[in-house]
């Protein structure tokens, strides 16, 4: 029958084709009388065992799309009774299914508060239940510890410093309601709360004016020849980005707007700048990044990048663009 394809689709992360499931959906569902009966031909029916086929659908079916679209109806039906089946959805091992979870114990009127703190202290529970429950009680305005957890923060190879790492965070970690489908949850309780930048050059244009001209002078100064830095967005004449683009010497330079980053290439790939630039840079306050650092993929972390939502590399980033 249709309704399982559409129940798949809707997990899509492409909206227009989540929202054309979820239309088909409805319709099946008037069709079938309710959400109730359009479940009951989920099964045979000698299979059916709980007294509601939303509710059997949600804890049995093998389909973790299935279960999120019971779940999502049993929410809208009965929602105080489909706590238990929301705290349990957060140890699913599907993240839209534990997403689902989170964002409908927000809404609740009375989140069960104490069975979340036990699911965030429970050591058998694996790091990514306990912080899903974890981001839940953050969001609902409770400090959690995290101290029990076997590894609270992702891990990141050692290139990869405290300012730099906090800056990724700010941008691409600070909104849970954002977060791109498979994002661990660690990532997102190290930025849930933190000052989110803005990601697009246009809302920096002010500080990196000031910081452009300062460089301009510096340049001058030192007899380097320049091109005049722009925006990601006039650069490639399309969309908008986090860094500003221009030459000094032979070097290709960027500089991010999410925090004093400097990368620098040649000929398409990172290299290290000519030693005038490289003192002139840091001089003015930019870290210059290396090769390795800028290769540095950023693991757990997935961001929307050209049609993809995946781990990035520190380059794509800290300089990131889209059109």
């Amino acid at each position: 029958m249709a309704a399982r394809p559409l129940m798949e689709l809707r997990n899509n992360p492409w909206s227009h084709r989540m929202g054309a499931a979820e239309q088909g959906l409805t319709a099946l569902e008037a069709a079938a009388g309710s959400a109730e009966a359009l479940a009951a031909t989920l099964f045979e029916p000698e299979n059916l065992q709980e007294q509601s086929a939303l509710r059997q659908v949600a804890l049995h079916d093998h389909s973790a799309a299935v279960r999120r679209w019971a779940l999502d109806r049993l929410g809208q039906t009965d929602p105080e009774q489909s706590i238990d089946l929301w705290l349990n959805a957060l140890g699913s091992e599907d993240w839209n299914e534990q997403r689902a979870a989170s964002l409908a114990l927000l809404a609740l009127p009375s989140p069960p508060l104490r069975a979340l703190q036990e699911q965030v202290a429970e050591s058998l529970f694996s790091d990514q239940q306990r912080g899903w429950a974890a981001l839940t009680l953050r969001q609902l305005g409770h400090e959690v510890d995290l101290s029990g957890f076997q590894e609270p923060r992702v891990p990141l190879p050692p290139q990869v410093a405290p300012d730099l790492r906090n800056a990724i965070v700010r941008a691409w970690a600070s909104r849970p309601a954002y977060a791109q489908q498979g994002t661990d949850v660690r990532w997102l309780l190290e930025g849930y709360g933190q000052e989110l930048p803005e990601l697009k050059e246009e809302g920096c244009s002010a500080k990196m004016k000031a910081q452009l001209e300062r460089l301009a002078l510096a340049y001058q100064a030192a007899g380097l020849s320049a091109s005049e830095f722009v925006s990601a967005g006039d650069y490639h004449q399309q969309g908008s980005g986090t860094y500003f683009v221009g030459t000094i010497g032979e070097d290709h330079v960027q500089l991010s707007t999410l925090g004093p980053f400097a990368g620098c290439w040649r000929e398409g790939e990172p290299s290290p700048p000519d030693a005038p630039v490289l003192r002139l840079l840091r001089e003015q306050g930019w870290q210059v990044l290396d090769a390795q650092t800028l290769g540095t993929v950023i693991s757990g972390l997935n961001v929307y990048f050209f049609g993809r939502r995946e781990p990035l590399h520190v380059s794509d980033l800290v300089f990131y663009w889209q059109d």
